[in-house]
Formats: C-alpha cells, structure tokens, sequence
C-alpha cells in the first residue's frame, strides 16, 4: 500500500513539473530541482543547502498506530522499571530508593501519567479486569498475601509475555529480594497465590494519554 502511494506522489510530481519518474530522488535534492524544474526557482543556489525538504513520513502525512503507541509505552515503563532491581523491600515505601509492592508499581505508572493508589488492595479494583489469555506488558498481576485467601496482598507488573507458552515474567518488590523479576507461572508460591490482572492502560485512552506526556 505504501509503495503505490509512493508511486502516486512520484507520478503527480512528474505530471506537475515534466519529470521522467524514474529520475525524482535519482541524485540530491539540489540536482533534481536544477535539473528537472527548468523555470521554478532553485532554493540551493548561491551554496544554500539549509533548506528543509519533507521527509516520506510527512509526505504520507502518517500517524502512529495505536499499537505502535503501546509498544512505545510499554518499552518505556519496563526499561524504567528495570532501573530499580535491586533496591531494598520496606514496608510503606514508595522510592525511589526503597518500595513495598504496592508502592513500587504506583511509582512507575506516575512517572507516565497514571495515578494510582499505593495500596495493593486498592489497585487491585482499578482498571478493568483481564484473563490470563489476554494480559499483556504493563498489566498489574495481583496476590493473595501468605495466609491466602481471596483477599489482595501483593502486586506486581507484567514485563514479558511469552504467548507461545502462555508463560510471563512480572517485576515486583520482593520482601526477600527487593526489586526483582519473577517467572510466572512457578509452580509454587506466586502459583499458588495468584489472584486476577487488571489493565490500568486502556486502548480507549492511550492516543489523549500519550499526546499529554
């Protein structure tokens, strides 16, 4: 599709000014136009070559899809996420050099625009809630503390989907480890006490989120 475009703009051009096709963007910019526009004015004359030509983009006039969007923030939260591994767990802590879970997770979504409770139980109701088939980089997975139950304890935030196995890696300030990535599923204590995901970055909401930014 972008080729035929392409083809349009160069045929237009070649219309307009009496270009052979096949010779626009054969040499510089300053070559086409003194060469190929006998009678409109060259703008690289007297050694000016300061002058500004459209890139193929603004010729398109194209726009970020808004999975292209996504891909960006989602790039961006888990490179920042992942300067924090290794700072210490303290209960209540909110950073930047000590988090809890819950405190660790509200500081990086703040830092791109999204307000959300440092408390895990709270976050564990914001958003909307996604099943495990459709979680993806930057979803909030929630836990039942070590009692169990059905009640939040824990949170952490999806970093990796691997969508072949449906396995995942989220990171989370661990009691023992602080700041940490975590293999999900386990087969043992995240396993057992895994809860829900809920998606705080709505799709509906991204192009505004982002033009904000």
């Amino acid at each position: 599709m972008k080729r035929s475009l392409i083809l349009s703009i160069a045929a237009t051009i070649s219309l307009i000014f009496n270009i052979p096709a096949y010779s626009i963007g054969s040499g510089t910019a300053s070559e086409d136009i003194k060469h190929n526009l006998p009678g409109v004015d060259n703008p690289f004359e007297n050694g000016n070559e300061d002058v500004l030509m459209p890139t193929l983009s603004e010729l398109l006039d194209e726009e970020p899809s808004m999975d292209a969007m996504l891909a960006e923030l989602q790039d961006a939260m888990v490179d920042y996420a992942k300067d924090y591994i290794g700072c210490r767990y303290v209960h209540g802590g909110k950073g930047p050099k000590v988090f809890d879970c819950s405190g660790f997770t509200s500081y990086v979504y703040r830092k791109f625009g999204y307000s959300i409770s440092p408390s895990s139980r709270a976050q564990g109701a914001q958003g909307k809630r996604v099943s495990m088939d459709d979680v993806r980089v930057g979803d909030l997975m929630f836990f039942s503390g070590r009692a169990g139950g059905k009640t939040v304890g824990h949170v952490g935030m999806v970093v990796e989907v691997n969508e072949e196995n449906g396995s995942l890696k989220f990171i989370h300030a661990s009691c023992k480890k602080g700041v940490t990535i975590q293999n999900f599923p386990d087969g043992q204590y995240y396993s057992k006490h895994f809860l829900h995901i809920q998606r705080v970055i709505e799709d509906e909401e991204l192009v505004a989120h982002m033009a904000n930014l």
